[in-house]
This record gives structure tokens, C-alpha cells and sequence, in this order.
């Protein structure tokens, strides 16, 4: 087995994100970043020593944690986003709205967390063979 082929990923696409459609055949992309990457650490590490004693010993209050990934998938996962609409009217990105949206929405930040894990999104072989514009589709959608 080649190590290298089957586990590199694209370190520029980690960070930068890449856009990735939510549904097969249907309007909306997001541009995700890879869960856990250099920035998403840089941003817990900065997060009270408090909170993350509570977090490792999963104390944290109600809705606490949810408040906690929100800030750190809108400030370093999800990098933008285009064709979202709320109620009819477009959806701008902005990264205040983005955390709100993940916040109000917990499914979509499911969503957006999913799309972000997947290390096949990532992976530089697979990126390489299809070109830079290569945009992933959502397993199963």
C-alpha cells in the first residue's frame, strides 16, 4: 500500500476550504474547511481553561456546547457559502450570520460538521486526479 496515495490530503484545502454542494442536484454550496485543522485548534486553545476543563469532563451547561462549536465552525470551518436562502430571501454570508444560522439550525451544523469530518473531501490524490475545481457531492445525497 501506498501510504502517500492513500492518506495524503490537501493541507492548502484543509484551511482554505473547498466548496462542497449540501445536495446532489439541488442549489447551495458551502465552503468547508477540514474539521480539526490548524486554525479550528489555534481557536479552542484559545478558549478559557475553564471551559475546556468542563468540556473534557462534559459538565458544561445546556446549550453551551453548542454555543462553543457554532463560534468555532463559523470562525474556522465554514469560510462561505452561496445559493443558501432563509424563508425565501438569499442568505449572505457573513461570519456573525453563520453562527447564527448554525446556532438556530442545529441540523445544518450537523450537516456542515459532516461535510467538514469527511476526509475523503481532502484527500490530495483524489483532488489531484479531478483538478482544483473539483467539488466533492455528498455521499448519499
Amino acid at each position: 500500500m501506498d501510504i502517500h496515495k492513500e492518506f495524503a490530503t490537501n493541507k492548502k484545502s484543509e484551511t482554505d476550504g473547498i466548496w462542497l454542494a449540501l445536495e446532489t442536484g439541488k442549489p447551495g454550496e458551502v465552503l468547508i474547511a477540514r474539521l480539526q485543522n490548524v486554525n479550528w485548534r489555534r481557536a479552542a486553545r484559545r478558549l478559557p481553561k475553564s471551559i475546556r476543563r468542563q468540556m473534557n469532563d462534559d459538565l458544561l451547561p445546556e446549550g453551551t456546547m453548542d454555543e462553543i462549536t457554532a463560534e468555532l465552525m463559523s470562525k474556522t470551518i465554514v469560510l462561505g457559502w452561496r445559493d443558501l436562502y432563509k424563508d425565501g430571501k438569499p442568505l449572505d454570508y457573513s461570519q456573525e450570520t453563520c453562527f447564527e444560522i448554525l446556532l438556530e439550525y442545529p441540523d445544518f451544523r450537523a450537516r456542515l460538521y459532516e461535510l467538514a469530518s469527511d476526509v475523503e473531501n481532502f484527500r490530495k490524490a483524489e483532488m489531484d486526479d479531478l483538478g482544483k475545481d473539483y467539488v466533492p457531492q455528498y455521499p448519499g445525497t
